[in-house]
This record gives C-alpha cells, sequence and structure tokens, in this order.
C-alpha cells in the first residue's frame, strides 16, 4: 500500500493552451494497494485532486502487471477521472511496458485512447515515455 502526494505546477502556457495539462496549479492525494500473484500485480488507486483552476476531481485506477523476464513487465491499465459529483466522467484504456535499462533506471512506455470521454469530447489517443529514477 502507498500514499504519494504530488504536486503538479504548470509554468509552460503553451501546454495549457494545447490542453496538454491542466491551467494553474494542482495537488493530487492518491492511495495504492497492490498485490502480487506469482509474475502477475494487481494495482487499485483511489485519489482526490484539489485543483487552484477549475473542479477538483477524483481518480480512480486499475493496473495489471506481468513480469515476462526479471527487466520486462508488461502493463494494461484502466484509468479515470470524475467531477467531484461524480459526473463527466472520463476514462482511459492503455498497454505498455517497464523496462529496466540500468540498475537504477526503468523506461516506462505507454500508449492508449478514451473509451469514454467528456461531454462533447472526441476519444483521444494518448502516449506516455518516462524515465523512473530509482534511490
Amino acid at each position: 500500500m502507498s500514499v504519494y502526494p504530488q504536486l503538479e505546477i504548470n509554468n509552460l502556457h503553451s501546454s495549457v493552451n494545447r490542453g496538454l495539462v491542466d491551467k494553474g496549479p494542482k495537488l493530487l492525494l492518491p492511495a495504492q494497494v497492490a498485490k502480487r500473484f506469482g509474475p502477475l500485480v494487481i494495482n487499485l488507486e483511489v485519489g482526490y485532486a484539489f485543483m487552484r483552476e477549475g473542479p477538483d476531481r477524483w481518480i480512480t485506477g486499475l493496473a495489471l502487471g506481468y513480469q515476462v523476464f526479471k527487466k520486462l513487465e508488461l502493463v494494461g491499465e484502466l484509468y479515470g477521472t470524475s467531477k467531484r459529483s461524480m459526473l463527466h466522467n472520463e476514462w482511459v484504456f492503455n498497454l505498455g511496458f517497464r523496462w529496466g535499462i540500468a540498475e537504477k533506471l526503468v523506461l516506462n512506455v505507454s500508449a492508449g485512447r478514451t473509451i469514454r470521454a467528456s461531454p462533447n469530447d472526441e476519444p483521444t489517443f494518448l502516449m506516455y515515455t518516462g524515465l523512473q529514477f530509482l534511490l
């Protein structure tokens, strides 16, 4: 189980204008519970995002990981956000992998799309690539 507060501060207005990030700072307070069954990992997440600009949000997620090799894990995720009233939900499904490219460095890659968007929104393709530094 984990709890990991996150503070996001967005400085680039061009990213806000393109819809890549939310306007203003955001404080996210998520909690996760994970359970391993051999090579399979199930991860549940729920949290609350306090937004300075716009309505606060709930977040929910379910991720499944499968350890193929010692340094390679395949991952699938269903992730949702909704306004505080629990209306106007948006759901995203994606697939990806985590690859340990060095002892303390992990490459994370995923791609997916919205499967239920907010009203008046079209389905959106999403892709994420990042490096995770382990301490």
